[in-house]
């Protein structure tokens, strides 16, 4: 299986560790009457419980049905008898001081167990059956207090004159999978005994729990112990800290342990095939098993490299063989999928690294951890949140004489870990069941995981040598509903050019308004003559079919005909700002060739001077005076272009989108579907004619029999112009970007919100990403009086793709504004690397396909050769690549999370700038965020956070990145936040990124030290010292950044308030890490216990605070 130099290392390993086991000498006795520490794995079971106190995540429960005479009596001395044996299942777990040590979980037996409690009995009802599971999954998920009571209990309940259910219940602390076969064991032999009336048949115990845990202790100080942690942990040194899972809510320090068991079966074929898999690869199917359960993780996550948990049974001792308690310890297995290997490849390495861990199966996963130091992520397990197991061994069944004994499945709704998968073999099934948080998922995601699973699994021990990106993932019904039943946007549409159909307008309603300015207007009839008579003399200037002309005219009534006249030409519109710098315009001319130009007056020299020929039109149109007034004939088709509009480009090369007439009248004619524009009712034209989102407001209405209302030229970033305008010429569709959206929304009165909500139907947010918090502004402003349209796109394909309606749904915090459906005749897919559909909540690239796509990049054929690609879900039609980032809900809906150039790695995790600024926007403070990417050194990458605050708040740095953290994992979280009064935006609304300052580089040294201020901070900065092992702690530093873990926190926050004399949250320092937090926090504890007392007693104890003076 392995190289000869690794057999022979791990063979030595073995049989010492073999030797060990069957050494003759006994653990040392520890007194019974003194406390002891926990073991290293009842430590993290100790923290779970003061985290979450009335949890039943540790607890085990173990239930049988019992039919036939039942000696309750001798089942109640069994059950103590055991509870006498194994002293852990009576044992109390207080905090106490050890060695001159504040704040340690010790371990202290009680004399005698407790009572036999009360028969419950259930005969009278209905289904007694049912009522006993109910009962059983109630009584199972009760907390144990455990630094009151035992944890162990057990309960009886009758259902029938020679019917019972027997429930064991055990906190985590007190035992583990193996312990139920030593109970069922021990239970089984003595009420055999006591209901036959002869004594104990069984032997007294070598040795108890507690032994182990103080000979595990001081085994931990030696050098043999650390050498052996320290080569643990550097076998996982670059591991990722946490694992990136489909989650549909992202974890929180709140989240909690509630959960779920789903169970499914891998059928005997399927098990059948895993088996004679691993026997050729001379693996196990242990090794098989996990390593598929890896690639599925990773083609959910986008990891290569992992952690994934593996509890191994810990008894390397034999008198331990016999024992109840939690010896079980957690493998933490790196499956390494860096370089994309064949699936049979992946194995050997799968089997090769558990081979490792299993040769160290004995150093305490805890140490470990504590060695390794990643870093918190709020709301998740460190290093490993994800475990796999496999049962082929059963448990010790329950046998109790004259009863017939069968075992009932109980499923506490908690769970630790974020998802855990545990196998057991059923004869020649195997069946799965999958614990999950229900915090993090819903039910319908992890029974796809489960689907994804079997169908990725059949794959690989089929075709081992794919690669493991390419093995099949989806069932075939969620690939095609992925794929089509999503995408099902087929509509009838009109085959026509853009002019065609304004000219169908035209003659329907031709004394109609078409255009209306503050000081001029156009009716249909006037704007289509002069469009026929610019098209003539465009056509003498050599335009037609696929000609760009170029436009630099100002927002104006005779813009309109300007455009049109091109598009009657034959020719494609080229915008061009009239306020661009001269090398921008001459960039866009040598690359688009125009041969002629419409221009302003004083823009004439100018183009000239740049090569093109150029046609000045005044507001009088008197250049065209005297052409025909009958439209030319050109032989323009759908597929000739409509437009040329010039993008930034990554390599700084500005991209010419040839934009076709079929893809524009699609858009143009779903718009009017959608939104059903009314005959002469008005959509502002408001934004520059260089940007998409301007054809909207310039062509649906012309098209619908709509008005195009102008706004005065120069005031499209101007709020207070915006509403005025929109309000003067009646406007009942207007579009924004979110950042103009959002000034908007602060600068209309009272009184202007009424009108607005009177007259406007929608207003569309488009261009950028919207938040739920300017989505809860919107509709605290407007309610449900206006529609706000969330829509996405761009212009490679018809400047718009998909739609969503926001609701109230929207204003979650911490969920993300999805970006809808497709629009008609239009597919958004999103994709892995290979062109396939990823999973429901798993990030992939975006992808349109259909009817609005571009023909590619003018004179560009690599460029588009790269973005425009043959559509493998659509023969004969093709896919434009966005460069965006997303998911697909659960619902359908894509949700829009960034660019692929928007992500990042940092300190070896892969980051989304979006999920970072989503984030960022639920601070109810923060009226704008952006996150960017600084590089104070070579290869020191971070993150900052921008943030322009809510008018009137009071925001800060530190109270930015304090959200942050309690919102992201700890990678994640950005180094620095920046407040600025307003970003920076480029002529259409939207961020300038480029034009956010960096922070300056002494920030990126740690701030100066700032010594603690008030008495309180004194003595939180002096319990600090002492646990942490440090000279001095500052009023601004991170308990955890100094190095402190969980349980240390614990301890410090016993300490603090030991010496207020006030007893605090265990979990304190969990939600506040900055020591003037906690510090406040304890005054603020300190001064509530105070309130509550009479005030004699409260004089009497403000006296004794000299810390509260």
């Amino acid at each position: 299986m392995i190289d000869q130099t690794r057999r022979g290392e791990l063979e030595a390993r073995l049989l010492a560790r073999r030797n060990g086991k069957a050494r003759a000498d006994v653990l040392p006795h520890q007194p019974p009457h003194l406390p002891v520490p926990l073991s290293f794995s009842q430590e993290r079971m100790w923290l779970y419980d003061r985290l979450e106190p009335n949890s039943s995540v540790s607890n085990l429960a173990f239930s049988f049905h019992l039919a036939g005479p039942l000696d309750t009596a001798a089942l109640a001395e069994a059950v103590a008898e055991v509870q006498r044996r194994h002293a852990v299942l009576r044992t109390v777990h207080r905090v106490s001081t050890v060695d001159g040590v504040e704040g340690v979980a010790v371990q202290e037996p009680l004399p005698e167990p407790l009572p036999a409690p009360p028969v419950h009995d259930l005969s009278a009802a209905g289904d007694p059956l049912a009522a006993g599971r109910a009962w059983a999954r109630e009584a199972a998920e009760l907390p144990f207090a455990l630094d009151t009571a035992p944890p162990f209990r057990w309960h009886l309940a009758r259902l029938g004159a020679d019917e019972h259910l027997l429930l064991l219940c055990a906190h985590h602390i007190a035992a583990d999978g193996w312990s139920e076969s030593v109970l069922n064991r021990e239970l089984g032999a003595l009420y055999d005994a006591f209901a036959a009336g002869r004594p104990s048949p069984l032997a007294p115990l070598p040795v108890q729990y507690r032994d182990y845990a103080a000979w595990q202790r001081a085994r931990s100080t030696g050098p043999a112990f650390q050498s052996a942690v320290d080569e643990v942990a550097e076998r996982l040194a670059g591991v990722p800290d946490t694992l990136a899972l489909p989650f549909d809510r992202k974890p929180r320090a709140d989240s909690g342990f509630g959960g779920g068991t789903l169970a499914h079966r891998l059928p005997a074929d399927l098990v059948a095939a895993v088996a004679a898999f691993a026997k050729a690869r001379s693996a196990s199917p242990f090794m098989v098993l996990l390593a598929a359960f890896g690639t599925l993780l990773s083609r959910h996550s986008g990891q290569s490299d992992m952690v994934i948990g593996a509890p191994t049974a810990g008894r390397a001792r034999t008198e331990l063989e016999g024992l109840v308690g939690f010896f079980v310890n957690t493998l933490p297995l790196r499956v390494d999928l860096t370089g994309d290997p064949a699936f049979g490849e992946l194995v050997a390495r799968v089997r090769d690294g558990a081979l490792d861990s299993y040769s160290r199966e004995d150093v305490p996963f805890e140490q470990v951890v504590e060695r390794l130091a990643p870093q918190r992520d709020p709301g998740r397990q460190r290093l490993v949140q994800v475990m796999f197991q496999l049962h082929n061994t059963p448990a010790c069944p329950l046998a109790l004489s004259g009863l017939t004994v069968t075992p009932e499945q109980v499923f506490t709704n908690s769970s630790a870990l974020d998802l855990t998968l545990s196998l057991i073999d059923r004869g020649d099934e195997l069946e799965g069941l999958w614990e999950y948080r229900g915090a993090l998922f819903d039910v319908a995601t992890v029974r796809r995981l489960q689907h994804c699973y079997e169908v990725l699994l059949r794959a690989a021990v089929t075709d081992p040598d794919s690669p493991v990106s390419r093995l099949p993932l989806l069932p075939a019904d969620e690939r095609h509903a992925l794929l089509h039943t999503r995408n099902a946007s087929e509509f009838p549409r009109e085959a026509a050019c853009v002019h065609e159909l304004f000219a169908a307008q035209a003659a329907a309603t031709p004394d109609a308004v078409a255009v209306s300015g503050d000081d001029a207007e156009l009716s249909y009839r006037d704007l289509d003559l002069h469009a026929n008579r610019i098209a003539h003399l465009l056509r003498r200037h050599g335009v037609g079919p696929d000609v760009p002309v170029g436009v630099l005219l100002d927002r104006s009534v005779q813009l309109l005909p300007a455009l049109m006249g091109i598009l009657k030409a034959g020719g494609a519109y080229l915008p061009i700002g009239t306020e661009a710098p001269a090398p921008r315009v001459r960039q866009l001319l040598d690359s688009a060739r125009p041969p002629v130009c419409l221009v302003r007056p004083d823009l004439a020299d100018t183009v000239r001077e740049l090569g093109s020929e150029p046609i000045v039109l005044t507001p009088d149109l008197a250049a065209a005076a005297g052409e025909p007034d009958t439209p030319p004939d050109t032989g323009v088709t759908p597929e000739h272009l409509v437009a040329v509009f010039y993008t930034s480009g990554s390599t700084g090369a500005p991209k010419g989108v040839m934009c076709r007439h079929a893809g524009w009248a699609n858009r143009m004619q779903w718009m009017q579907r959608a939104h059903g524009l009314r005959p002469g009712e008005a959509v502002l034209l408001k934004t520059p004619l260089t940007f998409g989102d301007s054809a909207v407001e310039l062509l649906w209405p012309l098209l619908a029999g709509g008005r195009v209302a102008l706004l005065e030229p120069g005031r499209h970033r101007d709020p207070r112009a915006i509403i005025e305008a929109t309000l003067r010429h009646g406007a009942v569709h207007v579009q924004f970007v979110p950042g103009m959206l959002g000034l908007v929304l602060d600068t209309m009165t009272d009184d202007e919100c009424a009108q607005i909500s009177a007259r406007v139907r929608t207003l569309l947010s488009s261009g950028e990403a919207i938040s739920a918090e300017l989505v809860r502004r919107f509709r605290d402003r407007f309610g449900d009086t206006v529609a706000l349209d969330n829509t996405w796109g761009m212009t490679e394909a018809s400047i718009d793709s998909s739609l969503h309606v926001c609701d109230g749904t929207d204003t979650a915090e911490g969920v993300p504004v999805p970006i809808g459906f497709p629009v008609d005749n239009c597919q958004t897919y999103v994709l892995d690397e290979h062109l396939e559909p990823v999973p429901v909540n798993v990030l992939g690239d975006i992808h349109v396909g259909g009817a609005g796509l571009a023909r590619g990049y003018l004179r560009d054929p690599r460029r588009t050769a790269d973005a425009f690609r043959p559509n493998p879900h659509r023969p004969g039609e093709r896919l434009y690549a966005t460069g965006d980032r997303g998911y697909v809900r659960a619902d359908g809906q894509v949700v829009h999370v960034g660019r692929v150039d928007g992500q990042v790695k940092i300190r070896g995790a892969r980051i989304e700038i979006g999920e970072v600024e989503a984030a960022l926007h639920t601070h109810p403070d923060v009226d704008d965020g952006a996150v960017g990417v600084w590089e104070p050194s070579p290869g020191d990458r971070r993150l900052v956070a921008y943030a322009v605050p809510v008018a009137g708040a009071v925001l800060t740095p530190a109270s930015v990145l304090d959200h942050l953290k309690r919102q992201l994992p700890s990678y994640s979280v950005p180094s620095t936040a920046l407040l600025l009064e307003e970003f920076p935006r480029n002529p259409n609304g939207k961020l300038d990124r480029k034009q956010l300052p960096l922070p300056d580089e002494s920030s990126a040294r740690r701030a100066a030290y700032v010594a603690p201020r008030t008495p309180v901070e004194e003595l939180v900065a002096g319990v600090w010292c002492q646990v942490l092992g440090v000279e001095r702690v500052g009023a601004h530093d991170d308990f955890f950044a100094l190095g402190g873990h969980s349980l240390l926190a614990i301890r410090a926050v016993v300490q603090i308030g030991s010496r207020v004399g006030t007893e605090l949250a265990p979990n304190l320092m969990f939600d506040r890490t900055v020591l003037a937090q906690v510090a406040d926090h304890v005054e603020a504890a300190v001064l509530a216990d105070v309130s509550a007392m009479t005030d004699d007693d409260a004089l009497a104890e403000l006296a004794s605070q000299p810390l509260l003076g």
